[in-house]
């Protein structure tokens, strides 16, 4: 728009298709030239251009004649896509494009420019000539050129390839990092063992319906192996189930890439196994995994083939099976001799010039793969990624990071927001101890229940609502924003998202705007406030309902020990009075004793007191003999 050169750097799923769709939609009658390295690439596109109601047209090998001539020249598309071959090496088109009147042309838009340094040479030698493109059009016409994996020397082979000069051109570079990938690497034998993908394809080894499928693209480096590799699969299921898997190459029809795209996009294909021909632009918001079996040919076809995951910001894994022999040396030939190769494991570090390498493969794949700590520090230093403003949880970066993890229980994120000073309060609570209280003022304007909550989220709350944003986030695009072409996440940009899911304090529009800078915080901050003070209404209605619960069973415990005490003690009072009950009985016992001889006169006669028991019995007697 502003009639400048521009070279953009940004990841995959991150919008980079708006730029051309703006240049057309905010000027009416202009028009855009787009060079689309691939078939299957420029189909997406084309879908994508038409859902916001723009006319355009593919042209390739399998598009062009005579009624598609007759249509460039009678009703010309607002954009067209092609292919560098197309515009430079296809005699009818090239004429199309240099005779015909594009006074209106806003630009000429490279997409995937990094092909320029990366098959500009023996594979395909016209991206070398795209310079060419400038001649046919006028020289105020400027370049758009966009990737998502652009190394520094790369960068200067397509300034050089394409004639933008450096300094007056436009330059961003948003990094390609995908934090919501986990990237990994296994062994396997070679890179046509199909068997090490069993683990890959259902949640649990097991499939029952279409849930258990794990949502993949397996990525080959040959054509034949997309075949193979599905049939091995399909064999592993059920029948019911071998519907599911597609394969997807550039050997095949027009009309069968898109069938295979169209039922791998709405979820008919569980799993895809493809070469090159679904490694860029593939637009797939539920990808859940990718696996690339077999070492690619370059750091940049890995990091293109791992974004096809996770597009939506679901969290992905990308997996890289790395055959044995990548990690093997062999000895060198002797020039002259036809010795036989012995294999060697010794590495890198110590190792003789006399052995080499097995699998030769490219230098920064090796870094990739061979580095005992953090692939993504890698990645990012090798495509001069700019520095990230959020931190990485280790065990979702890569497999290097998840093992070097120190095992601490209950490990919280770092909050993204800081906490107003606290000081203890008066109250005392449950345990005995004195509250720490937030230092936060009354508001009227907000319910007073959310007054005495932190100001900032932590722990299993803020991931929470980190999920609950993200969620909001790609329903909004969906339900509001399609077509059109903003992403989820220009939508409700990550910084932001990550500021309202950890700041607690934010209960307004006011609050939003003194926080965060969002252009939408007027038309959605509402519903975004709403989400999240449902959530913590949630959290605390929990956090009410344990410590009843704690309260409750205290209290039980409580009134069973009081129980067990009154039991005891009754229990001793009556052992108690048992004891003495036995004890007065012993004392009240007399035994009954002869009563001793008298001395009685004959005729004498008296009245004898006898006690028997606890009774007096008086006996009356009279004596007749003269000695008793």
């Amino acid at each position: 728009m502003l009639g400048l050169d521009v070279v953009v750097i940004a990841g995959t799923g991150c919008g980079k298709t708006a730029p051309f769709m703006m240049s057309v939609l905010l000027n009416p009658g202009a028009r855009l030239l787009i060079i689309s390295p691939l078939k299957a690439l420029q189909e997406d596109q084309e879908r994508r251009f038409l859902t916001v109601g723009l006319s355009v047209v593919a042209v390739n090998g399998d598009t062009w004649g005579p009624s598609l001539r007759e249509r460039l020249r009678r009703n010309p598309p607002q954009v067209i896509l092609a292919s560098p071959e197309m515009c430079i090496k296809h005699t009818e088109f090239r004429r199309y494009l240099t005779e015909t009147n594009f006074e209106k042309l806003a630009g000429i838009a490279i997409d995937e420019c990094h092909c320029i340094s990366q098959w500009g040479g023996d594979f395909r030698p016209t991206y070398g000539e795209l310079s060419k493109l400038r001649t046919f059009f006028p020289p105020h016409i400027p370049i758009l050129a966009t990737t998502a994996t652009l190394p520094p020397a790369a960068l200067r082979d397509v300034r050089v390839s394409l004639g933008i000069d450096a300094v007056s051109s436009y330059f961003i570079n948003l990094g390609n990092d995908r934090l919501n990938i986990t990237y990994s690497v296994e062994s396997i034998s070679s890179s046509e063992d199909y068997s090490s993908l069993k683990s890959f394809i259902t949640r649990d080894n097991f499939v029952n319906g279409g849930s258990d499928f794990i949502k993949t693209i397996i990525f080959v480096n040959s054509v034949v192996s997309t075949q193979l590799a599905a049939r091995e699969i399909r064999q592993w299921l059920p029948f019911e189930f071998r519907a599911q898997i597609g394969y997807l190459s550039a050997r095949r029809s027009a009309r069968a890439r898109r069938r295979v795209m169209e039922k791998f996009r709405g979820g008919q294909f569980k799993i895809l196994v493809a070469t090159e021909a679904a490694g860029m632009g593939a637009d797939i918001p539920d990808i859940e995994q990718v696996v690339q079996l077999g070492v690619p040919s370059s750091l940049s076809t890995w990091i293109q083939r791992a974004g096809r995951a996770g597009r939506s910001a679901i969290r992905a894994r990308a997996v890289l099976l790395v055959e044995k022999s990548v990690f093997e040396r062999i000895r060198r030939k002797p020039s002259g001799t036809q010795s036989r190769d012995v294999t060697s494991t010794t590495t890198i570090e110590g190792s003789d010039d006399n052995y080499q390498w097995k699998k030769q493969v490219d230098p920064n794949v090796r870094e990739w793969v061979e580095t005992p700590g953090c692939r993504r520090k890698v990645s990012n230093k090798h495509f001069d990624n700019p520095p990230s403003s959020q931190e990485v949880d280790p065990s979702q970066c890569c497999d290097n990071c998840q093992r070097e993890r120190p095992s601490t229980p209950d490990a919280r994120e770092p909050s993204q927001a800081s906490s107003p000073p606290s000081s203890p309060s008066k109250s005392i609570n449950m345990n005995g101890k004195r509250v720490m209280e937030h230092l936060m003022s009354s508001r009227s304007d907000i319910p007073a229940d959310t007054v005495s909550q932190p100001a900032a989220r932590s722990g299993n709350h803020l991931k929470e609502a980190k999920s609950i944003l993200e969620q909001w986030r790609y329903t909004l695009k969906a339900s509001r924003y399609t077509p059109s072409p903003l992403t989820a996440s220009s939508l409700l940009p990550d910084n932001v998202l990550r500021k309202l899911a950890s700041a607690a304090h934010i209960q307004t529009l006011g609050d939003m705007a003194a926080s965060v800078s969002w252009v939408f915080t007027r038309r959605h901050g509402d519903e975004i406030l709403s989400l999240l003070r449902d959530l913590d209404a949630r959290r605390r209605k929990e956090q009410q309902e344990r410590e009843r619960e704690i309260r409750q069973r205290k209290d039980q415990r409580e009134r069973e020990q009081q129980e067990k005490r009154e039991r005891e003690q009754q229990k001793k009072a009556v052992a108690e009075e048992a004891q003495a009950r036995k004890a007065i009985s012993k004392k009240s016992t007399v035994r009954t004793r002869a009563p001793k001889k008298q001395k009685l006169e004959s005729g004498n006669s008296g009245q004898l007191m006898l006690r028997f028991g606890t009774e007096n019995v008086g006996l009356i007697f009279s004596c007749h003999y003269s000695k008793c």
